[in-house]
């Protein structure tokens, strides 16, 4: 038990308040029911971003390297990750952030129904670093649908944005079941569909995970980028790929 992080415990004013009011929340509801995707800019209130950002940095001296070509997407893994398992035992606060009931009740107004914690060991909160020149978290969809995600260090550099193409599925679908991902991207390219998010450090974003197909670009450079991703779903019970597990298992 000595590994277990000493827990700061979020209470009722863990989100800004701007995200409460209805007016702010109604305009970005509609941005993330057109696009999938949303910026959470001072998402949390400086003091729950600070517990955050020191919670995650406390992992990354147990993180597990990566480096392998993601089926059936072909698309690269060259990182190093914190799966849900070991941050079940090693980090309090973070499972304390994760059942946050006034969380939980943002995101709900923003996606517009009830969120369900994800049943899977490992996909459930994960911790992503990408450590220098050349990582990078390739293009992918999450068996979960929601994800909302924690900059907590952003690279200085180039890289380390995330991209993402929009209704993937209904657009792109039947391309990249016959001629593979990457055709598909490459014509979502021409066709303007993929977009870019720069993101800081403490920046969110929330992203409709399993039907926005996304990455996040190279590092280039020395810099780092670090994240913590909580995933949550609209089903109570659910199936679940390869993936995560290949990914965050063993972590």
């Amino acid at each position: 038990m000595e590994n277990i992080v000493s827990p700061a415990f979020f209470g009722n004013h863990i989100v800004h308040s701007e995200y409460l009011g209805t007016t702010l929340t109604h305009s970005i509801k509609e941005k993330f029911l057109e696009e999938g995707v949303v910026l959470l800019k001072n998402f949390f209130e400086e003091s729950s971003i600070r517990k955050i950002s020191l919670s995650v940095e406390s992992e990354y001296i147990k993180r597990i390297r990566r480096d392998f070509v993601m089926e059936p997407y072909g698309s690269t893994r060259k990182m190093s990750v914190i799966g849900g398992s070991s941050l079940v035992n090693s980090n309090i606060t973070l499972m304390n952030l994760y059942s946050n009931t006034t969380l939980r009740s943002a995101i709900e107004r923003i996606v517009g129904e009830p969120i369900h914690t994800v049943s899977h060991k490992e996909e459930f909160m994960v911790v992503n670093f990408l450590d220098g020149d050349g990582d990078t978290h390739g293009w992918h969809l999450d068996d979960p649908k929601y994800a909302l995600v924690v900059i907590t260090e952003a690279p200085e550099g180039r890289g380390g944005n995330m991209e993402f193409i929009s209704h993937w599925k209904k657009k792109y679908g039947s391309i990249s079941e016959a001629h593979g991902v990457s055709a598909a991207v490459n014509i979502a390219k021409l066709n303007g569909d993929v977009k870019s998010l720069a993101l800081e450090s403490g920046d969110c974003y929330l992203i409709n995970a399993r039907d926005s197909l996304h990455r996040v670009t190279p590092i280039e450079g020395k810099g780092k980028r670090k994240a913590l991703n909580m995933a949550f779903d609209d089903r109570r019970y659910q199936l679940f790929g390869d993936t995560a597990t290949l990914l965050y298992g063993g972590s």
